[in-house]
């Protein structure tokens, strides 16, 4: 008797075990998924921020560009699942510090008087010796 129960509480144990990793897997697609769906998005913020019209850019480019970001639900569940999950392992989705995003920052302006300070220090290229030929290898 006890060791039919031992068997059935074993092969109940061996098919949560399968349904948890299988649910996992789903988690973790669906992840991926949304983050490329996300990095799609934080790509065309970065690239409409620089446009005279950044509502008509986002449209185009197939995002809103208020808060739902996703015109249809789809996206908008896995993006915000995503979000969601992504800001708590430490992601930060908003646009505003994403690099190359085409905004400049504002360097102080230089005195009148200062002195100029080259970019690069002037090095004379080196010349190979006379009836040497130069090479890479």
């Amino acid at each position: 008797m006890i060791k039919e129960v031992m068997q059935y509480l074993g092969n109940w144990t061996k098919l949560l075990f399968k349904v948890i990793g299988a649910a996992i897997f789903a988690a973790g697609g669906v992840f991926m998924i949304g983050e490329r769906l996300e990095i799609g998005r934080l790509e065309a913020e970065a690239v409409c921020r620089v446009c005279p019209d950044p509502a008509g850019c986002m449209q185009v480019r197939g995002y809103l560009s208020s808060a739902p970001h996703y015109p249809d639900l789809t996206r908008r569940m896995i993006g915000s699942y995503t979000r969601t999950v992504g800001s708590l392992l430490g992601a930060n989705y908003s646009a505003s510090d994403t690099p190359g995003s085409g905004v400049k920052p504002a360097t102080a302006p230089k005195a009148a008087g200062a002195p100029v300070s080259p970019a690069a220090p002037l090095v004379p290229e080196a010349q190979p010796a006379a009836g040497k030929v130069a090479s890479n290898v």
